[in-house]
């Protein structure tokens, strides 16, 4: 009888240690996982670090909210790991539904991380948020130049040229002279509330895209990058005639360029001849490839200029660009080369 009881015992206590571990767990996987070189800001239970992460069908990084565990993550280097998930259960409502583990690292690459002040000056930022508001318009941008240590912005009517300093995340935005055309309304009201966001201190934080500059902890403005992708779209809708060409600003007649941007392709007319060729945008810079040309002769001594600088100025490999509202702005180290505005397409 005590030897029954004995046996009884064990069999609930195996039971329940077999209970337990399935209320805990469930089916676990493994899989590769890329982790970046950086970590973002982000949102969990509340303000935190996360890693950015490319999963194997991933074409852009994604926030990874929990921690790997047996993971030892150093910034500068970008890893390619493999890492098994276990699915959990009877876990609380604020914490994460599986459990990461660290399987191997499959590779560590050291990767330079970018100075977030040399990235302020990359590009033109989009402005996506002011004073906690989604900002609608496409129209409102800011763009640094560390060089000089200046900013210029618009809402979509005026500009605002001003100063900044900058030491590490610590950002100070002042003051500075703006144009003064009358606006839409709304524009108008845009325009005031960036005006009140000057000459106040913000820490800079990173996200996947851009940027967002914080006060107290509380989100002031948050900017982002318009993708290649977009650009080549905004490109691509209109066509472009040139305005100005090494600071001489003229009519330059049937002077046009337009983009195919599924094809990745460059379209124009350089005075006399047509011309068309595949064009690489990497963040701001501008390449041009080979680019075929009709052979028509050039009687006027004005077009046969304009194409012949033209021509040399497509076949270099330092341009940058931006486009600002109706503007599309090529440049040569802090020269402005050549500027395009849209015509009816």
């Amino acid at each position: 009888m005590k030897k029954n009881i004995q046996m009884i015992l064990k069999s609930l206590f195996l039971a329940l240690f077999v209970l337990l571990q399935s209320g805990v767990m469930a089916q676990s996987n493994t899989f590769k996982l890329e982790v970046k070189e950086e970590k973002g800001d982000c949102t969990g239970v509340g303000p935190m670090k996360c890693y950015f992460v490319k999963y194997h069908n991933s074409k852009d990084w994604e926030y990874f909210y929990t921690q790997i565990q047996g993971f030892d993550y150093q910034e500068g280097y970008r890893y390619t790991l493999r890492v098994k998930r276990t699915k959990l259960t009877n876990v609380p409502a604020d914490a994460s539904t599986y459990k990461y583990e660290l399987v191997k690292i499959l590779k560590k690459k050291a990767v330079k991380v970018p100075n977030k002040e040399a990235l302020l000056g990359d590009k033109k930022w989009f402005i996506t948020e002011l004073n906690g508001k989604t900002v609608e318009t496409k129209n409102a941008y800011i763009k640094f130049f560390p060089g000089r240590s200046s900013y210029s912005a618009s809402m979509g009517c005026n500009t605002l040229n001003g100063a900044y300093t900058q030491d590490g995340k610590a950002i100070h935005l002042k003051a500075g002279m703006s144009t003064q055309m009358m606006c839409d309304p709304e524009t108008m009201k845009l325009e005031r509330a960036f005006s009140g966001i000057l000459n106040r201190k913000y820490t800079l934080e990173s996200t996947d895209n851009g940027f967002t500059f914080k006060e107290n902890g509380q989100v002031i403005l948050k900017i982002k990058a318009q993708t290649t992708s977009e650009e080549l779209a905004f490109l691509g809708k209109h066509k472009w005639k040139l305005f100005s060409l090494h600071g001489v600003g003229m009519d330059y007649g049937n002077v046009t360029l337009e983009f195919n941007a599924n094809e990745k392709r460059v379209f124009g007319n350089s005075g006399c001849n047509n011309f068309n060729g595949p064009i690489t945008i990497e963040g701001n810079k501008l390449i041009f490839g080979v680019l075929a040309r009709t052979l028509m002769a050039c009687p006027e001594p004005e077009k046969n200029e304009t194409e012949q600088k033209l021509m040399s100025l497509f076949s270099s490999k330092d341009l940058t660009f931006d486009i600002a509202e109706q503007t599309f702005n090529i440049y040569q180290g802090s020269r402005t080369v050549a500027t395009y505005g849209i015509v009816g397409k």
